[in-house]
C-alpha cells in the first residue's frame, strides 16, 4: 500500500531493467525487448486465474503475452521474472529474463527498505 500501485511497480521495474540492459551494453533491439518484457511482466495478476490457481503465476503471462503476439524472447521473460521461484530454484535461461528479474528483485528489496521493512 505505501509503495503504490501495481503500475507503480511495473513503471518501476521497467525503468531498472532498461537502465540494466544499457549497462549491460544490450544492443538497441535487446534493449526494446527487456523494456517491453517489465511493461507486461506483471500482467497475469490482473486475471483472477492467478489468484485460484497461484502456481500458474508466469506461466500465464507468458501465454496471454503470446496469444497477444508478443516477441517469444518478451513471453518468455514474463515467465522467467518471477525466477527464481524458491532459493535454488531455476533461473532465467534467457538475458531478457534475468535483467527482468533481476531489475523486480531489486525494486522489492529496495521498496521494502524505503518504508521501513528490513528483508
Amino acid at each position: 500500500e505505501e509503495l503504490g500501485s501495481l503500475g507503480d511497480k511495473v513503471r518501476r521495474v521497467a525503468a531498472i531493467a532498461g537502465k540494466l540492459a544499457v549497462r549491460l551494453k544490450a544492443d538497441e533491439q535487446t534493449q526494446n525487448l527487456v523494456k517491453r518484457a517489465a511493461e507486461i511482466s506483471k500482467f497475469d495478476l490482473v486475471t483472477h486465474m492467478i489468484y485460484e490457481f497461484p502456481e500458474l503465476q508466469g506461466v500465464m503471462g507468458e501465454k496471454y503475452a503470446r496469444m497477444r503476439g508478443e516477441d517469444e524472447a518478451v513471453a518468455a521473460a514474463v515467465n522467467e521474472h518471477y525466477m527464481p521461484r524458491a532459493a535454488g530454484g531455476e533461473v532465467p535461461s534467457t538475458f531478457t529474463g534475468a535483467v527482468v528479474a533481476l531489475a523486480d528483485k531489486l525494486d522489492t528489496i529496495a521498496s521494502f527498505f524505503s518504508i521501513d521493512v528490513i528483508p
